[in-house]
Parts: structure tokens; sequence; C-alpha cells
């Protein structure tokens, strides 16, 4: 398997993350065409770091992005003259996970997030 640049995808030697052109700055647009510059290598390495950071997060919790869970929340009547809240349980996809927070997405784009233990309380 050939080891290929972080930042363009060039293939280069063995044990180097980034290539000589991307550690000059010279890397100019990617391969493909899309008329989007570059990241610099640093830029690279700290996305790939957050990834990795986001990642241990899911194994610690259980939890990982893109997963549906039903989840019990709080939602005022449909009936304005009514103070009740409705309470009942939503299809919900993971879209974020954080230190603290978990963000869940609804079919209709609604997003809310959640605190760790409330969400391991109100999830089914």
């Amino acid at each position: 398997m050939e080891d290929r640049c972080v930042c363009c995808g060039e293939t280069i030697p063995e044990g180097q993350q980034v290539c000589k052109n991307c550690m000059k700055g010279e890397s100019g647009m990617m391969k493909n065409g899309s008329g989007v510059p570059d990241p610099t290598p640093t830029q690279a390495m700290w996305g790939i770091r957050q990834e990795e950071k986001t990642r241990a997060l899911e194994r610690k919790h259980g939890v990982y992005r893109g997963e549906i869970y039903k989840m019990l929340v709080k939602r005022p009547s449909n009936d304005p003259k009514s103070e009740k809240w409705e309470k009942k349980y939503k299809k919900m996809k993971v879209v974020g996970v954080s230190p603290h927070i978990v963000t869940l997405q609804d079919s209709r784009g609604f997003r809310e997030s959640f605190r760790w233990h409330e969400f391991l309380q109100k999830r089914r």
C-alpha cells in the first residue's frame, strides 16, 4: 500500500505524512479540479485530531453519528390556548458528539442538544 499526503493525496515516501509541495505551501488547487485550495498541513492535522477526539467520545459513550434513537421530548401543545406541554417519542438522528453534549436532529431538520446524562435517560 502506498503512503499518501494527508493534504493533496500525492504519493509520498514511507514515514512522511505530507508531500514536499504541501510542506512548502505550493500545493495549489485540489487535483479533482474543484477549485477549492488544499488545506495547509497544519489545517489538515488539526482536522484529523478533531475527528480522532470525536471518535474516541463515540466509543466511550457507545453513541455514534448517524444512529437513530427514539427520544422522549417535550413540546408545547398545538393548541395556542393550552399551557400544557406534550411528551412524546420522536425518532432523532445523532449529528454531533462533544465532551459534554450530544446533538440530535429530527426528520424536519429541527436540532436539539442534550447533556450526556439527560440523553441516556430519555433515549429508548
